[in-house]
Order: structure tokens, then sequence, then C-alpha cells
């Protein structure tokens, strides 16, 4: 299907899980979402789970590691030594 690493993850936007997911992130996502609404949230935790899928560690990633800020299209994120792209639907 593809020659090169994907990485991918499904979220519902429901429920509050918001205090104990933040301890996996970095200082930086912590403060870029202080006071930003629960999509900004889920964003990023998709974004994190995707890239710990695509290098094969899935959760076993610490995900405070590294951040997922600002992966777009256009601005990549370099994690475990691998560059990737995001692109949330």
């Amino acid at each position: 299907m593809c020659d090169v690493p994907v990485g991918a993850d499904i979220e519902q936007l429901a429920g509050n899980r918001r205090g104990a997911i933040l301890r996996a992130m970095t200082e930086e996502e912590k403060q870029y979402l202080a006071g930003a609404p629960d999509a900004a949230f889920f964003t990023i935790w998709t974004l994190k789970e995707g890239l710990s899928k695509a290098i094969g560690a899935g959760l076993s990633l610490g995900f405070s590691s590294f951040s997922a800020l600002p992966m777009t299209e256009e601005r990549p994120v370099t994690v475990g030594g691998k560059t990737f792209f995001g692109r949330i639907f």
C-alpha cells in the first residue's frame, strides 16, 4: 500500500481524560493547550499516538520525550531518527 512508515490513531471526542493524558505531554504542548478547547488536546494526542505507531514503538514510547508541535503537512516532526508529516482528517 505504501513504501513509507505510516501511523494512524482515531479518538472519540468524548470523556474527560485530559488530566490523565496531560502527564504524557511536553511542557511546550502543555503551554499550547492551556485554555485550548478539547479538540486541540485530542489533535495533539492522536498525532503523538500515530507517530509512536509509525516507528513501531506503540504506547511504550515515552510520549513526554517528544513534541508533536507544530506537526503539519508543511512542518514535519522528527522522532526516533525518522521524519513525519501530520494530517488530521
